[in-house]
């Protein structure tokens, strides 16, 4: 079920989502 992600969430998930993007080039 979908629940509004809080702010922490968001800024992990970046924080994630750069790493990653970060370590394929």
């Amino acid at each position: 079920m979908w629940r509004k992600p809080i702010i922490t969430e968001i800024c992990v998930g970046a924080e994630i989502n750069s790493y990653i993007s970060a370590g394929k080039k």
